[in-house]
């Protein structure tokens, strides 16, 4: 007969594995970006768009990703990028910067999309736009991105 008091083993999450594998060190500093991965023309590297329109997105070095996340539902994906990562921006024009500059204020007022959307309001993930709200019940009405950022919205 099975021992039904025997409490079942917990396996690690994977990020936590990919991140911290060592419980006895400090976990790796990483950027995490948010966008839509697809082939780069740097060897080696994987190209992440920062919006739906195709307009300007990062070359990251693949052995700079230490995890990432396809969304549910094509929401895009989420990398875990080594915070020293050294990273190629490409809009207009192209900048090398570190993976930890594109998580401080550039980010917050002109890569909204780069970042990784935390849930809103009743758990949901809102999706990057840039224009009114397509989706009411996740941002709650709001009709712009600075409105459903807000505290007034429960933040995202």
């Amino acid at each position: 007969m099975a021992d039904q008091n025997k409490t079942p083993k917990i396996e690690a999450h994977p990020l936590v594995a990919a991140l911290a594998p060592d419980p006895s060190k400090l976990p790796a500093r990483t950027t995490k970006l948010f966008g839509y991965p697809g082939p780069s023309t740097e060897p080696d590297a994987v190209r992440l768009w920062l919006d739906l329109d195709l307009s300007s997105y990062v070359d990251v070095p693949e052995k700079s990703i230490l995890f990432s996340k396809t969304l549910p539902e094509d929401f895009g994906t989420v990398l875990w990028v080594a915070a020293g990562a050294e990273l190629k921006y490409s809009s207009l024009t192209s900048h090398c910067v570190q993976a930890e500059f594109l998580s401080g204020a550039l980010t917050t007022a002109h890569l909204r999309s780069a970042a990784v959307p935390t849930p809103g309001p009743l758990g949901r993930i809102p999706m990057p736009f840039s224009g009114p709200c397509s989706l009411p019940a996740t941002c709650c009405g709001c009709t712009t991105l600075a409105q459903c950022s807000s505290a007034s919205c429960g933040g995202w």
